[in-house]
């Protein structure tokens, strides 16, 4: 089916155009799970904690590559629906060389400071050494990593959904084939994960390279563009996409201090028990993050044409298809929580427990999480980078910081798990008054 952003969109179309941008973000993601479900299995709970301590670090960093991949999109959409289409060509020219030099600098800075992190987590002995070598190989892959994910955001905006999820399945499938030559046929363990999926991102970004540069007919091309003329627009894209690498920032510093309070509670197994929660959230967001990825260039595509029937159509369309989305992920999170639990903590029953009652807690939130992610991306497609960080930093940092200590201090480990949807719950209601108000400012 070939769809473009300039289209019209009934729901049944919307749900055909956002599948490929799900399907790209499950894929991606395919990255940190199977680097999880081989490490937990075959080195077990301590490399596995430390993995994860480690990870919400370095992911710290490389959340950049939202700011760039989101912020980027909407002004590309911006402009293709003004017919700029030489201004969209400069702007990709200066993102890839921005993403570069940007991933570089994150590294060196990432890769100085990951000991202090780990000491000031409480890491010691096997733990520290176990997160250590998987961060800083891990750090080296920054430019890869923020490059990849902008790819996958600059395709969808050119209209190429598909070619982001071969790309993705191309990229996973040498994460997967590294992960089990150097965890299981060489076993070194966390380091081997590591170098795994480095070598994946390296792919992400070569792949749709080679696509680019030799297909005639891709909207975007690399062409020559003036750094100081350009200043503009990439100021433009950092402020609108701060929303997205906020969000991301607030989630990794979340998960740095959920796991602070869970090596108190409970020590290596609580850590364990909520790295599992963290790749099941990770796979059931992919729905919302791809919908929101693939919806993002439409919103903008229309608000830069003034078409505001269809903006208002999009926003319709889209909460309806998200309640159904959110009710879906429920049933399924509620049933299939021991299997998936099984699969990376079967050998430890008491872990094992733990992260099954955490996943039925924890999805309660799902029935709002959508419409708190489409209300920030929303105001991402608008180029309102302002009320889209405020929707971010709100849900993703001040309310489950706040709900994490006082449920922790009132119910213990259960209260760390009661948090979660009570924080989407508080965040639902900031966000339909936002998007209310907003309404006829807008016209959506």
């Amino acid at each position: 089916m070939d769809y473009r952003i300039s289209d019209h969109f009934t729901m049944k179309k919307m749900a055909a155009f956002t599948f490929m941008p799900i399907l790209t973000i499950f894929l991606c993601s395919v990255y940190t799970i199977v680097d999880g479900l081989f490490v937990s299995n075959f080195c077990r709970e301590t490399a596995f904690a430390g993995m994860n301590i480690s990870a919400a670090y370095t992911f710290l960093f490389a959340s950049f590559g939202y700011m760039i991949g989101e912020g980027g999109c909407a002004l590309l959409g911006k402009y293709f629906g003004e017919n700029k289409n030489r201004e969209a060509k400069e702007l990709f020219s200066l993102l890839i060389m921005f993403s570069i030099v940007l991933g570089v600098i994150l590294s060196l800075i990432a890769f100085f400071t990951l000991d202090a992190f780990l000491h000031a987590q409480g890491a010691k002995a096997e733990l520290f050494l176990e997160a250590r070598a998987y961060g800083r190989i891990l750090i080296l892959g920054f430019p890869a990593y923020i490059l990849q994910f902008a790819f996958q955001q600059f395709l969808v905006a050119a209209d190429k959904p598909q070619m982001g999820v071969a790309f993705a399945l191309i990229a996973g499938v040498v994460n997967i084939g590294f992960d089990a030559l150097f965890i299981v046929y060489f076993e070194i363990g966390v380091r081997g994960a590591a170098i795994a999926t480095v070598l994946g991102q390296i792919t992400g970004v070569i792949v749709p390279l080679i696509y680019i540069l030799g297909n005639k007919e891709f909207p975007l091309k690399i062409v020559r563009f003036s750094i100081r003329g350009q200043l503009k627009d990439l100021l433009k894209v950092c402020a609108n996409g701060s929303s997205e690498m906020l969000s991301n920032v607030a989630a990794q510093v979340v998960s740095i201090l959920y796991n602070s309070v869970l090596v108190m509670l409970s020590g290596v197994e609580g850590v364990s028990a909520y790295s599992v929660l963290l790749y099941v959230t990770m796979i059931f967001s992919c729905v919302f993050m791809g919908y929101d990825m693939g919806v993002i260039p439409i919103v903008a595509y229309n608000f830069g044409a003034k078409n505001q029937d269809e903006l208002r159509n999009v926003r319709k369309q889209s909460q309806k298809l998200i309640f159904i989305y959110s009710i879906t992920l429920i049933i399924l999170a509620n049933i299939l929580a021991t299997p998936i639990c099984s699969a990376f903590v079967g050998y430890n029953s008491k872990i094992l427990q733990m992260s099954i009652i955490g996943i039925r807690i924890m999805s309660a939130g799902y029935l709002v999480t959508g419409y708190n992610l489409f209300g920030s991306a929303l105001f991402t497609g608008l180029n309102n980078g302002g009320i889209s960080a405020f929707l971010s930093g709100v849900r993703t940092f001040v309310l489950p910081i706040i709900c994490l200590y006082i449920f922790s201090w009132l119910f213990g480990m259960n209260g760390v798990w009661y948090s979660l949807p009570v924080t989407e719950i508080l965040a639902f209601i900031i966000t339909f008054i936002t998007i209310k108000v907003n309404k006829k400012h807008y016209a959506y």
